[in-house]
């Protein structure tokens, strides 16, 4: 009886958790020239959001900044300093996004990451698949050449997660972030 009624548990447990569905496939280019074990200073934009869903690219490109740090072979321009800099220049981000070159060159970052959102669906209860998809680019600051890009979208399936609306979004947002920088890391 607590043979099955912990077999019982676990299965409830497993059944609130993650089960990870494969991802789609990746789509990615790197420059030949482009040495992803040498160590580079990286400025992320804001990514821009997908259709109908206002802040997803701003909590994806946060994202993403998080796990280009964790690698240990960035040196990430953390966004309060790019606040910092566009403020006493009397710059707006909203019109050098544009431009991401030149916001590179005031941070005297060497990449500015780049993206956009291209899936944010987030599956009723028990009913399929949440993914989150991107489009982001390397670009080299000095030369304007891009340095890699990566098309990706990951999915999941939230049974019974009782999370908040984005939540699971962002929990896949993560994934994809981490798959993205696995693959043009050539891990």
């Amino acid at each position: 009886m607590i043979r099955m009624l912990t077999f019982l548990v676990l299965s409830i447990m497993i059944c609130f958790c993650v089960s990870c569905t494969p991802s789609t496939s990746t789509l990615v280019y790197k420059n030949p020239k482009y040495d992803s074990y040498q160590t580079a200073r990286v400025v992320v934009l804001p990514f821009k959001d997908a259709e109908a869903q206002v802040g997803s690219g701003e909590i994806v490109s946060s994202i993403f900044e998080t796990t280009l740090l964790s690698t240990g072979k960035f040196e990430v321009v953390e966004r309060r300093q790019l606040d910092k800099i566009l403020t006493e220049q009397k710059l707006s981000l909203s019109g050098l996004i544009e431009d991401p070159v030149s916001v590179g060159k005031l941070v005297k970052a060497d990449v500015v990451v780049i993206g956009t959102i291209t899936t944010w669906f987030k599956a009723g209860w028990g009913s399929g698949n949440t993914s989150v998809g991107a489009s982001v680019k390397g670009i080299h600051v000095e030369t304007g050449i891009s340095l890699w890009s990566i098309d990706k979208t990951s999915s999941a399936t939230f049974f019974g997660d009782g999370l908040p609306q984005n939540s699971t979004c962002d929990l896949v947002a993560k994934k994809l972030c981490r798959e993205m920088i696995d693959a043009f890391m050539g891990k």
